[in-house]
């Protein structure tokens, strides 16, 4: 099995230098109250969830 920890700084170098907008990839934004409500949609990729971020 390969470790990718070694392709993560390549990975994040452009998108600390602004040239990946990271924020488009984010399709839901819920309260950490509601958390529980997000994790079958994602799992199931309903009501085309990407990626949910769950604010605290």
């Amino acid at each position: 099995m390969e470790r990718s920890s070694d392709k993560y700084p390549r990975a994040i170098a452009p998108v600390e230098r602004g040239m990946v907008d990271v924020h488009r990839l984010i399709t839901h934004r819920l309260p950490l109250e509601q958390a529980a409500e997000v994790f079958e949609p994602v799992a199931s990729l309903r009501d085309g969830v990407v990626k949910a971020m769950i604010e605290v």
